[in-house]
């Protein structure tokens, strides 16, 4: 049987299992034989797989091979990635982890985007009378966001997280043990401790707090906007539900008045269900986007 290489750039966007895991999926492979899909190729490099390929080697377990055809490894990293995605059952930073592998390919097409858009007009207009429509911008943090399936702020926080080197506060928040939040604030807290102002990041520290007090008024003043509107719609509602209920409801010569106001009663139950949910928001005071419900 032809043999297969793992390429270790490739191998960087799976996550690794634990001694445990990887201990339980060979004894399955050694009781039961191979089962289950295949494991995937791109000529002879294995891109799904790599755990079961080995074991297999190990032991001269027979296992099946399918091949996908790719243009180049940027095509390869990116079904490798949206298969893991749609396979496992992962926590938001591993999944934030996993998308973190777009990041070099989102930057470059952002990048080349980028230079199409800002290229010499004029000579272009010269060429052709009929401008090039201009190339879509690409927001990174946005993609990978999307990616990922999770808000752009808590992306953020995780890619902080995941920076900060500390393994054991990322193993917690990976395996579900903290959220992204409360290990950001731990984060934030401990930076906090541990700064010291010298003339050299005063201004980028004065920057930093100028930007989040602007970016804390600005959400404060939008949600409180928002709480405030909710009361108007609310009232206003209100009476017109009340005056619907008033009123008798015919359809084919036949009285429905009692269904019809049911139907109509639960919709304002629903839209008065939301009012503790309304009251009970907050901008947070930590990082100036989120919003915290208060118990």
């Amino acid at each position: 049987m032809k043999e297969y290489r793992i390429d270790q750039e490739l191998q960087k966007v799976m996550p690794e299992l634990s001694e445990e895991d990887y201990k339980e999926l060979e004894n399955s492979l050694l009781k039961d034989g191979f089962k289950g899909s295949p494991i995937i190729v791109w000529g002879d490099i294995i891109i799904d797989g790599h755990n079961r390929y080995e074991i297999c080697q190990k032991h001269g377990i027979p296992y099946e091979i399918k091949e996908l055809s790719f243009d180049n490894k940027e095509e390869v990293i990116q079904w490798m990635v949206r298969a893991q995605l749609g396979r496992r059952n992962l926590t938001p930073l591993q999944r934030i982890k996993l998308v973190e592998t777009y990041r070099p390919i989102y930057e470059k097409q952002a990048k080349d985007n980028k230079s199409a858009n800002g290229g010499n007009k004029k000579a272009e207009s010269e060429k052709s009378p009929t401008p090039k429509k201009p190339t879509k911008k690409i927001d990174v943090r946005e993609e990978l966001a999307s990616d990922a399936g999770v808000s752009t702020n808590t992306y953020s926080k995780g890619k902080k997280i995941l920076d900060s080197g500390n393994e054991e506060l990322i193993r917690q928040v990976e395996t579900g043990e903290k959220s992204i939040n409360k290990a950001f604030k731990e984060i934030r807290e401990e930076e906090a401790a541990n700064s010291v102002p010298d003339s050299k990041n005063i201004n980028s520290a004065q920057l930093d707090n100028n930007s989040y007090d602007v970016s804390y008024k600005k959400n404060q003043e939008s949600l409180g906007q928002i709480k405030q509107r909710y009361e108007q719609y609310l009232a206003t509602f209100t009476k017109d539900i009340d005056w619907l209920v008033a009123k008798d409801y015919i359809k084919d010569d036949e009285d429905v008045s009692s269904k019809y106001h049911s139907e109509l009663q639960n919709c304002l139950e629903k839209f008065k269900g939301i009012k503790t949910l309304m009251e009970n928001m907050e901008i947070d005071d930590l990082d100036g986007e989120s919003i915290v419900i208060k118990k």
